[in-house]
């Protein structure tokens, strides 16, 4: 075969498959949404995103936007191509019935947000169910004794 008719062929090829490699998110989640059902007495279980890194460099997934109510769990070291971890989240309420949060994360290769979803219908509190996001901005000095 002609070598310039190869050339050609190579170039459809890669037209062709070049939208579709770079349309590809870095980070891949498996699940976009954790509906956690009907749960009688909540005591605020993490929501687990599991994640894997499909592209070809490093990423790090960035600051979470979310709601008071949530408290987000990402990794904060490199997560290197093919590399896989998780996602952690918290809601926090005072209030039983339904609930629904989304949280818009990103990766360091991408504009686009990647939107994760907790959901759930709470019918009772634990008694021991943290209902506050816990607050570590205002901290309580403990004063040396002379």
């Amino acid at each position: 075969m002609n070598p310039s008719l190869y050339i050609v062929f190579l170039g459809v090829w890669l037209m062709g498959l070049g939208p579709k490699i770079s349309a590809q998110e870095p980070i891949v989640f498996k699940q976009t949404t954790v509906d956690f059902g009907a749960v009688e007495s909540w005591k605020n279980p993490p929501a687990v995103f599991s994640f894997s890194n499909e592209s070809f460099d490093g990423q790090f997934l960035l600051s979470p936007r979310s709601g008071p109510n949530v408290l987000v769990e990402i990794p904060r070291t490199r997560i290197e191509s093919g590399e896989s971890g998780q996602v952690l989240v918290y809601f926090y309420t005072e209030h039983t019935g339904k609930f629904s949060e989304e949280i818009e994360l990103y990766a360091s290769g991408s504009s686009n947000p990647i939107k994760l979803t907790v959901k759930g219908n709470i019918k009772s509190l634990a008694q021991d169910a943290l209902t506050a996001c816990p607050d570590f901005s205002q901290t309580n000095r403990v004063e040396r004794p002379e």
